[in-house]
């Protein structure tokens, strides 16, 4: 398989997560035979450095052609005292307007061996496994009136058949309350452009670390994979940034937009093994584990990731 992928780093942690997730895409294609072209594009705060705009044509264009888009982050205090508008952040909002993007998802799933950081007890945890769809391409982040549509929404309760699908409307208000109460009773949600960017924060703070979480982004254009994290400035530079929520991102795009669900099962399941060996990122550090950082953590689930694909039936993997 030939596939094109446009690699946005961004500002901040932006260029280290995708580091960390542009290697897992390099692992996937050298042992499966498949040619990922990987180009780079500015975007952001390194877009108005470089080129005095949030999202300069070059990269629109070259997003446009590509198969898929990978973001890092965007923002950072440097550029806050620019003209709304100027800033990085509408480098994104433009990017999804210009290709077409309308649905986010975001899924919050509990992984087992890290069911201890949660702040929420066990009882209450359960088995924690939500997808968050959110209306992308309208709502207060775009400020201009006009009017909406259901296109997107029918992916909340398309992606499976089922025989009978329980639909229930909850105020958003409750929605946060019932996700500190029992958050395992929901399987998706449905939301507004901004109240799922707020709940979906919240949903990730129960498995763990906002460093956890991948989103994917669908329209009429190349899809765009990005973590849900900020650009965390203040971590820029020190390896302490969690590459989780890109290394998964990335996972999302080789089984959403290229169909190679082997491949990410691969990953994701290798990413147990690593996580369940005791490595963890700063964040998700808790005593009798081995805090690593970042780029030692890409590397450790590289390594595991060839020792899977090198023993496959003994870890009963793609057997």
């Amino acid at each position: 398989m030939k596939k094109t992928i446009v690699l946005l780093p961004g500002d901040g942690v932006g260029p280290e997560v995708t580091r960390s997730a542009t290697a897992i895409l390099r692992e996937s294609a050298q042992e499966f035979n498949h040619q990922f072209e990987f180009v780079e594009l500015p975007i952001g705060g390194a877009a108005i450095d470089a080129a005095g705009a949030p999202l300069p044509k070059e990269t629109l264009d070259g997003c446009r052609k590509a198969d898929a888009v990978f973001l890092g982050a965007v923002g950072g205090p440097k550029w806050d005292s620019l003209p709304v508008g100027k800033r990085p952040e509408s480098g994104l909002l433009d990017l999804r307007k210009g290709l077409g993007l309308y649905v986010n998802v975001r899924p919050v799933k509990l992984i087992e061996s890290l069911r201890g950081i949660s702040p929420l007890k066990a009882d209450r945890l359960g088995d924690l496994d939500l997808e968050i769809v959110r209306e992308l391409a309208g709502g207060m982040y775009f400020g201009e009136r006009g009017h909406t549509t259901e296109k997107g929404g029918e992916r909340a309760w398309d992606t499976e058949s089922y025989s009978t699908s329980e639909i229930e409307c909850i105020a958003t208000f409750n929605a946060a309350m019932q996700l500190t109460l029992r958050p395992a009773q929901f399987d998706v949600m449905l939301s507004s452009n901004m109240f799922g960017d707020i709940l979906s924060d919240a949903a990730a703070a129960l498995v763990g670390s906002i460093g956890l979480v991948p989103s994917a982004s669908f329209g009429s254009s190349a899809p765009l994979f990005e973590p849900i994290h900020g650009s965390a400035p203040s971590l820029a530079g020190t390896d302490a940034a969690n590459p989780i929520g890109s290394i998964l991102s990335a996972t999302m795009m080789l089984r959403d937009a290229f169909g190679l669900s082997l491949e990410a099962d691969w990953v994701e399941q290798s990413l147990q093994r690593v996580l369940a060996g005791g490595y963890r990122t700063p964040d998700i550090s808790e005593p009798g584990v081995r805090a690593v950082g970042g780029s030692v953590f890409t590397e450790i689930l590289r390594e595991e990731m060839q020792r899977t694909f090198e023993h496959a039936e003994r870890y009963g993997w793609g057997v």
